[in-house]
């Protein structure tokens, strides 16, 4: 009895002392084991875990884990991330996650686990985030999987624009609390908000001098407040000035802002007015503010002041549009903003010059993208598109002219529909036939082939286990 029982106690003893793993990896020289994970308790013999017989079966790794196959009745694991009532898939013990969505795909955040979650095919409780979704990859948040900065290698913050770091970018402004900490110094958009307001009260400046050009060297900019009080007093002899105390100050406030369009039905500001105009008077569209060593005077332009110096306006100005230059390199998104100079604006939100931030998922919105990007085709498909043998080359369907990539890697970008092509070139045709498409994806990992549809192409997935083949579409001016 003790030669049974003593195998089995140090079986799970050495089960205990590995880490359960996080990511749905397993053994190798991290040596997580897949007991009591979200994905399965079983160890494939490519390291991944799972509870299917792919991963229970052949090749399992029982030091990882179990490899005791479940039975017929929950053998149907999804193995290509689809789930529900097409298939009739389940996500529980997959590699994608445990939650089925609403659109049937398995992943273990809010957005599979939540509303709509098909609770028939898997669980509809998503995992914590800070114990078993850590970033492995430096994304973070909704858009990457609902992954944590918490404990991982990139940094404990989640910025704005869902990617792990450290700096005043990740920790900031923006900062995401729910996919890790948010403890750093002031942002350096708060710096830029700052800057920006400074710019604002210098350019009102000028602007108030541009308007005032005719007054004497020391009289000063009229303010909004000053002119109310001057025509507080105005005598009723002049009731009828053409602008009211209202138009000074809507003026006055649109000048510190605004581009002043000449009109020639424009009132006259004169840097001297004669005596006889220079008592007191309803404030007009037109004035002109005196120095003198009891009080400030306002006077109306009329025909009898000697004017040296006219300054053309109008009631009604139309403010000029302003463009918001990011001073931190962040660009895009809610802040809206454009990268300096030439700068390129990369799909997740950040300033650049190479390929990186000008090529594929470039928005050219807030900066400069390339009008071709990715190489020159090497050559035409003859016949049927395959890997490797088309590689580089382009390839012709329905008008559309598609570039094969067989990197080894999926297309990253938004998927707007699934076809059931097993073959690079089927895909290509039924991207080639959706108005909408502009990638073709075909995943080729985990024993099964899965065709994916992209809407929008932002180059090469960056996810370790996204292979398999692309093709995208270049524009037509591009060969």
């Amino acid at each position: 009895m003790v030669r049974i029982i003593l195998p089995s106690a140090l079986f799970m003893a050495s089960l205990a002392a590995a880490a359960m793993s996080s990511d749905g990896s397993c053994g190798g020289t991290l040596g997580n084991t897949c007991q009591g994970s979200t994905f399965g308790n079983c160890c494939s013999a490519y390291g991944w875990c799972g509870s299917s017989d792919v991963f229970c079966g052949a090749g399992c790794q029982d030091e990882f884990g179990s490899c005791n196959a479940p039975s017929a009745s929950t053998s149907n694991v999804s193995t290509d991330g689809s789930c529900g009532n097409a298939g009739g898939k389940t996500c529980l013990g997959s590699a994608f996650g445990g939650c089925c969505s609403a659109h049937g795909w398995c992943g273990s955040s809010d957005a599979f686990c939540g509303a709509g979650c098909q609770d028939a095919f898997g669980s509809c409780t998503a995992p914590s985030a800070s114990t078993s979704n850590v970033s492995i990859d430096g994304g973070c948040g909704k858009d990457h999987d609902g992954q944590t900065c918490a404990g991982s290698a990139f940094g404990a913050c989640c910025s704005a624009y869902g990617y792990c770091g450290t700096g005043d970018v990740y920790c900031g402004q923006g900062c995401d609390p729910a996919f890790g900490t948010c403890t750093g110094p002031a942002s350096a958009s708060t710096a830029f908000s700052e800057q920006s307001s400074t710019q604002s009260s210098t350019q009102s400046s000028s602007a108030s001098a541009d308007a005032t050009t005719a007054a004497t060297s020391d009289s000063t900019s009229a303010s909004a407040t000053s002119a109310t009080s001057v025509s507080s007093s105005s005598d009723a002899a002049d009731s009828s000035s053409s602008s009211s105390v209202s138009t000074v100050v809507a003026q006055q406030t649109t000048l510190s802002t605004s581009t002043i369009t000449p009109t020639s039905s424009s009132s006259s500001s004169s840097s001297t007015t004669s005596s006889s105009s220079s008592s007191s008077s309803s404030t007009t569209t037109s004035t002109s503010k005196t120095s003198t060593s009891t009080t400030s005077t306002t006077s109306s332009s009329k025909t009898s002041s000697s004017s040296t110096k006219t300054t053309s306006t109008t009631s009604s100005a139309t403010p000029s549009s302003t463009v918001k230059v990011s001073t931190d390199g962040t660009c895009g998104g809610t802040k809206g903003l454009k990268c300096p100079g030439t700068q390129c604006c990369s799909q997740n939100g950040f300033c650049g010059t190479t390929d990186d931030f000008c090529s594929f998922g470039c928005q050219s919105s807030f900066g400069t993208c390339k009008a071709c990007p990715g190489p020159s085709c090497n050559g035409k498909v003859a016949g049927k598109a395959t890997c490797s043998a088309d590689d580089g080359k382009c390839y012709v369907q329905n008008g559309k002219n598609f570039f094969i990539d067989c990197g080894g890697k999926t297309a990253a970008g938004n998927v707007i529909a699934s076809d059931p092509a097993k073959t690079l070139d089927a895909c290509i045709v039924a991207c080639s036939k959706n108005a909408q498409c502009v990638a073709a994806s075909l995943y080729t990992g985990m024993g099964t082939t899965t065709c994916q549809l992209l809407g929008t192409y932002n180059g090469r997935s960056t996810s370790s286990g996204a292979t398999g083949q692309l093709a995208y579409v270049k524009p037509a001016s591009c060969s």
